[in-house]
């Protein structure tokens, strides 16, 4: 998954600057978040970011709900994420359902879009993205039933 915004987070700075929020506020946040620490941290200061931590991931839950979120160390170990297996498997069906409705919608030939909508069981085009992700979704994943 691309990042479509990136934040460098200096637990210091935020510690010793009585000015700067404790929520943090992403006007432009989309689909998806990456956190990283700028400095390592000494043993005392691990007490101090895992609440500031735990605290920021509920903030920014609950004002982002349908964001995921990874939050990184300085050596891009990952401490912390949101995202789940069914994450991508929901991008990948996104993906080739939307590029499935387009071919149907810009097909010149009757005889083949004719095909598709009785192979997925619809009237028009406009049915074929909703039935490729109900379908998609029930091949790639059990636990989800048309």
């Amino acid at each position: 998954m691309k990042n479509n915004y990136e934040i460098i987070y200096d637990l210091r700075r935020l510690e010793n600057d009585p000015t700067r929020s404790e929520i943090l506020h992403f006007p432009y946040l989309k689909e998806y978040l990456s956190l990283k620490i700028e400095h390592n941290l000494e043993k005392m200061e691990i007490k101090k970011f895992n609440e500031v931590l735990i605290t920021q991931i509920m903030n920014l839950q609950n004002q982002y709900p349908n964001v995921k979120y990874t939050f990184h160390d300085v050596n891009d170990e990952l401490l912390f994420t949101t995202i789940v297996e069914f994450d991508n498997i929901y991008t990948h069906c996104q993906l080739l359902s939307s590029a499935i409705t387009r071919v149907l919608k810009l097909s010149l030939n009757n005889e083949f879009r004719e095909k598709c909508f009785e192979l997925l069981n619809i009237d028009h085009s406009e049915m074929a993205n909703d039935s490729m992700m109900r379908t998609l979704l029930s091949l790639f994943n059990d636990n989800y039933q048309m």
